[in-house]
C-alpha cells in the first residue's frame, strides 16, 4: 500500500490539474447547444479509463452520450 500512496503523492499535482481541466468542460447540461461539450467530456473520461487498462465505450444517443 505504501507504493500506491507514494505514487499518488508524487503525482498529486498532475491528478489535480487533470481534474480541473475535466471540470472546466461545461458537460452537465440539458441544453442541446452543449451536446458537443458533453460528448467531449465523455470521450475524455473514456480515454482515461482506457489508459488505466479498462475497456470502455461511449454510446451516442438522441440526447447526450452515455
Amino acid at each position: 500500500m505504501s507504493d500506491l500512496k507514494t505514487y499518488v503523492d508524487e503525482h498529486e499535482g498532475e491528478f489535480l490539474d487533470e481534474l480541473v481541466e475535466l471540470l472546466k468542460i461545461p458537460s452537465v447540461s440539458t441544453d442541446h447547444e452543449r451536446k458537443g461539450d458533453v460528448a467531449r467530456c465523455a470521450d475524455r473520461v473514456a480515454d482515461r479509463v482506457r489508459e488505466a487498462g479498462l475497456e470502455t465505450r461511449v454510446f451516442a444517443t438522441d440526447g447526450h452520450p452515455t
